[in-house]
């Protein structure tokens, strides 16, 4: 049987969110391949041990506070589950973060990568979004805009059409066209 460490809860105003999803994987899980341990992060931050997970897992108790008194850490060295489904929303949760500690203290767990949940998170992305929009900057008018000064960049200047440089193999002269050409 896999020992799976549920983590819900959290700090952020999807608080509620995120019991829900918890109580759906809970429900959910293959009770013969799996043991779901419930442990919930009260809305101060600190962890909420098992048992009274459980508790607010059915809903029959609220989880403002943490326990002071329990240790994450101690209780994964005791207790050794497996690997971890982190199922906190919003930051705190989405944003690396508690992907980052998973990691740091050797917890194998469910999902994307600190990276990858650092750099799609939603606060990230609206962060980036604002500064889209502060400075007026997007690809495709970035794009067009080099492409625009490379075209430029190109063309011979007026002061040099008609001259040659000392070591170059060829000249610039300008075509009836307009167009350039090297003879």
């Amino acid at each position: 049987m896999i020992r799976v460490v549920l983590i819900f809860g959290g700090l952020s105003a999807e608080h509620e969110v995120s019991l829900l999803s918890a109580r759906s994987v809970a429900n959910a899980a293959s009770k013969q391949r799996l043991e779901i341990i419930p442990l919930c992060m009260a809305r101060d931050g600190r962890f909420i041990a098992p048992a009274r997970s459980a508790r607010i897992l059915d809903g029959s108790e609220r989880a403002d506070r943490g326990d002071e008194s329990f240790s994450f850490e101690t209780w994964l060295q005791t207790q050794k589950p497996e690997i971890a489904f982190p199922l906190i929303h919003g930051t705190g949760g989405e944003d690396g973060t508690l992907q980052g500690y998973l990691e740091t203290i050797g917890l194998p767990y469910v999902g994307s990568g600190v990276a990858a949940s650092a750099i799609g998170s939603p606060p990230l992305s609206k962060r980036r979004s604002d500064l889209t929009k502060k400075f007026s900057w997007n690809a495709a008018s970035t794009h067009a805009r080099s492409k625009s000064r490379s075209s430029e960049m190109m063309k011979p200047t007026r002061r040099c059409r008609e001259k040659s440089w000392p070591g170059a193999s060829s000249t610039i002269t300008k075509t009836s066209t307009s167009r350039t050409k090297r003879s």
